[in-house]
């Protein structure tokens, strides 16, 4: 079973993609075996609202045990047998965005769910403590994303 992770950063016209929303941050993350793919948006506007971090001069506007928290609450009750198997920092930059810095957490109830991240609970928190909503796309629903640019 091959998974591959991949990590965009579009800045995307959707227009009728997502209902409407123009010029958009997408992460994504693929699974080969289903060929589905989790995305993760948000609109360019609000990626440019986003607290600004540059590594090296501070820590980060969102700590590590904050993420970890404002994550658990976000998952709410029903899911204590989830665990926390990875967290990591990561970074977007594109146009006239900012550097945009995110956590990505991955939640799984076993750790051979690691090797798939559509088999946990992905969650992409933005430095301002919000978490992104994804939603499940097929290869071709992904394609047509990707076609609007």
């Amino acid at each position: 079973m091959k998974t591959v992770l991949t990590i965009l950063l579009l800045l995307v016209p959707l227009e009728n993609a997502l209902a409407g929303d123009a010029d958009r941050l997408i992460v994504t993350f693929d699974s080969r075996d289903t060929k589905t793919y989790q995305v993760f948006s948000m609109q360019r506007s609000e990626a440019k609202n986003l607290p600004i971090w540059i590594p090296g001069s501070t820590e980060p506007p969102l700590s590590v045990g904050e993420a970890v928290k404002a994550s658990e609450k976000w998952l709410g009750k029903g899911n204590e047998s989830l665990q926390l198997e990875t967290i990591y920092l990561a970074k977007k930059s594109s146009g006239g965005i900012n550097d945009v810095w995110f956590y990505n957490l991955f939640y799984s109830n076993s750790p051979v769910n690691m090797s798939d991240p559509l088999k946990g609970q992905t969650i992409i928190m933005l430095m301002d403590g919000r978490v992104l909503e994804s939603e499940i796309m097929t290869e071709k629903e992904f394609e047509n994303l990707l076609m609007q640019q």
